[in-house]
């Protein structure tokens, strides 16, 4: 029984910041990422795994760049990512960096490239962007 109280906890916590922070904008819902604690998060280095993993799977896959760019370009103009120099001065508890990489489908017309992003990625210090996170449930909301 006692196991069952802090992931209740969790969950009531998880649906009590989905209704404080979601937005309808544009034909989309928009929900703030559900921290357990907030950030800056214990996070180690990611951004050379993500960087690398990414040219593999570009080469390995055959992938268009030129689609993938345009893909990214979109999330930005949305306002979903924020484009960063590898050389920008910021303290690195302030970026997160998350892995991801495309997947083709060749049958749909209209998107024929997804970009699939890897929240469970570990870092070097052996922790993901998802150990940090409240478990979104939408079951009985």
């Amino acid at each position: 029984m006692p196991q069952k109280a802090p992931r209740n906890l969790e969950k009531h916590q998880c649906k009590e910041h989905t209704l404080e922070t979601h937005s309808h904008r544009e034909g989309r819902y928009i929900v703030r990422l559900p921290f357990k604690n907030y950030p800056p998060i214990s996070i180690s280095e990611l951004r050379s795994i993500a960087v690398s993993n990414l040219k593999q799977r570009l080469i390995r896959d055959s992938i268009n760049v030129s689609e993938y760019r345009e893909f990214l370009a979109e999330y930005e103009t949305f306002g979903h990512m924020i484009k960063s120099s590898p050389t920008e001065i910021v303290k690195p508890e302030q970026i997160y960096y998350i892995p991801h990489y495309a997947v083709l489908r060749d049958s749909n017309a209209t998107s024929r490239l997804r970009v699939v992003f890897n929240v469970l990625c570990h870092t070097s210090n052996g922790m993901s962007s998802n150990d940090h996170m409240l478990v979104l449930d939408f079951r009985g909301i």
